[in-house]
């Protein structure tokens, strides 16, 4: 998660990610406990600590653990939630969403919409960046105290740049996402792809905190996937590592939406369920449709009930398929956990069925539904993407916040 750099303020950087990272993680941790853990001198956590409380980002407290012996009673540690905020944002085909948060991510507000001109980026940005500014001007929050945008997008992105390659549910063309962002928001970003922005924040600050080895699949109109591996996100020589609903799952099949035949989506996705009803067309020409099928896939969800119905038996069939095609992916990457998530992701038959598919072909890793814990939302997702990689990180500017921090105290006094 850190940068290890040889200057001193590399080094001085890295530290205050690591001691901000533990005392979120372990609220009441003691100055003793981080300097054990981090590795540095009882001296050099004083100085970093002293400077994370004259930046309001840490208060001090009652300690985690009572310590038994004599001597200097010890103070515990915690984040002051209140020190500042961070925004989390989502495009997807069916809606875009603007979360402010605190910095222990809980929701101080939040709004969802649907874009007036869903298929053009440029305005939808700007009905994004509308909403953040009413949302902080409700709140007060000020631009010095908004650490970051976490921006989750249903698209891919360049690797090095983080501009867009291709978004096809959105039909938004390549450009320079990051510079439009900088330009609507002028703060800290991060920016990814939305699966794998769920993955990344559920091994951050979800229910699968520390796990090295994670295969998230989301089961929706299409499959899309995400992998964790030695604790790094997998991403690919084209940057399009995890997009599972186009793996080959049967030769000279069903047309996809990508223009290939026999892809995962066409036996195993929502879209493969409402085809074989005989409820949609082969393709998606624009995001209208697409957010017709959404609809249309969640209302047979919903009604889904009778488990001799036809649409249960599609279903299951489909969950099923699913477990088929990606034991293979799951055997080689040799992974710790299979997490299913998206709407058909908490279908109680096809999670069933994919479930006792994977264990019937011998897959020995742990499979978590959605009914099984909660994974995180698509909107979480992008707060803890903020918070993991701009808040809890070497890449904070801390000294920016003792400045505004003591210039705040200064104004106070006059």
């Amino acid at each position: 998660m850190y940068k290890n750099t040889t200057n001193f303020e590399g080094v001085r950087q890295t530290n205050r990610g690591k001691v901000l990272t533990l005392i979120h993680e372990s609220p009441g941790i003691d100055r003793t406990e981080i300097a054990a853990s981090v590795g540095i001198t009882n001296a050099a956590i004083t100085n970093i600590v002293s400077e994370l409380i004259r930046s309001r980002l840490v208060e001090e407290g009652a300690p985690s653990v009572v310590s038994l012996n004599r001597g200097r009673k010890r103070v515990g540690l915690w984040i002051n939630k209140d020190g500042g905020y961070v925004l989390g944002v989502t495009v997807l085909a069916t809606h875009a969403s603007v979360t402010l948060t605190d910095l222990l991510g809980a929701v101080i507000d939040e709004v969802s919409f649907y874009p007036k001109l869903p298929a053009d980026p440029f305005s939808t940005l700007d009905e994004i960046a509308h909403h953040a500014a009413k949302i902080c001007k409700l709140h007060k929050v000020t631009q010095s105290r908004l650490l970051g945008v976490g921006f989750a997008i249903a698209g891919f992105l360049n690797e090095t740049s983080q501009s867009l390659q291709s978004a096809p549910y959105l039909g938004w063309p390549k450009f320079d996402l990051r510079d439009e962002l900088w330009l609507r928001f002028k703060c800290p970003l991060v920016i990814e792809n939305v699966t794998r922005c769920i993955a990344i924040a559920e091994t951050r600050i979800g229910s699968f905190i520390g796990a090295k080895n994670l295969v998230l699949v989301r089961a929706a109109l299409g499959v899309g996937g995400a992998i964790i591996s030695d604790g790094e996100l997998l991403t690919g020589n084209r940057y399009l590592a995890g997009d599972l609903g186009h793996l080959l799952a049967e030769r000279d099949g069903v047309l996809c939406s990508c223009g290939k035949r026999g892809c995962l989506n066409t036996v195993a996705s929502g879209w493969s369920i409402i085809h074989k009803l005989g409820m949609g067309d082969s393709a998606y020409e624009n995001i209208k449709q697409f957010r017709s099928h959404d609809k249309l896939l969640r209302d047979i969800i919903n009604d889904c009930n009778d488990e001799d119905s036809q649409t249960a038996a599609l279903v299951r069939n489909a969950g099923a398929l699913l477990g088929t095609h990606l034991v293979n992916v799951l055997q080689v990457l040799d992974s710790e956990f299979c997490v299913l998530t998206g709407p058909l992701g908490r279908n109680r038959i096809y999670v069933e069925s994919f479930r006792n598919q994977l264990i019937e072909v011998g897959y020995l890793g742990k499979v978590v539904c959605s009914e099984d814990t909660n994974v995180l939302s698509p909107a979480a997702a992008s707060v803890g993407l903020a918070l993991s990689n701009l808040v809890f990180s070497a890449s904070l500017n801390v000294d920016a916040l003792m400045a505004e921090s003591l210039n705040h105290s200064m104004e106070a006094r006059c």
